[in-house]
């Protein structure tokens, strides 16, 4: 068996991390407004707001920005579930600090992900 180098792994990782982001935000708009308005929102990222499923991670302050003015007051909480559920999926331990802006927890998430074995 070839060991990948570090430029093959990173692709994976990233690859990875982006599946999860979408796992997640499908899963939390499901979970809380119902499958059918999962997949409604699904193809609004994809077609009005112009976001692939490969570039679901890259795309999320959008998605962020989009549930707080759909949903306006139970954006951050809808958010906010998104950022749990992608914690939960990578395996790394999730600390709410209020206040704290999401794309904060996204990216350490992510430093910490791309720093895991």
């Amino acid at each position: 068996m070839v060991e990948k180098t570090l430029s093959e792994h990173i692709p994976d990782q990233n690859s990875r991390f982006n599946d999860m982001c979408r796992e997640a935000v499908e899963e939390a708009i499901r979970e809380v407004l119902g499958a059918s308005v999962a997949e409604a929102y699904m193809k609004l990222i994809h077609n009005s707001l112009g976001i692939s499923d490969e570039g679901i991670f890259t795309g999320l302050d959008v998605i962020f920005s989009s549930l707080n003015r759909i949903v306006e007051p139970g954006g951050r909480i809808l958010s906010m579930r998104i950022v749990r559920k992608l914690y939960t999926k990578t395996g790394i331990p999730f600390e709410e600090t209020p206040g704290r802006p999401l794309d904060d927890y996204i990216k350490s998430l992510k430093k910490e992900f791309d720093n895991a074995p």
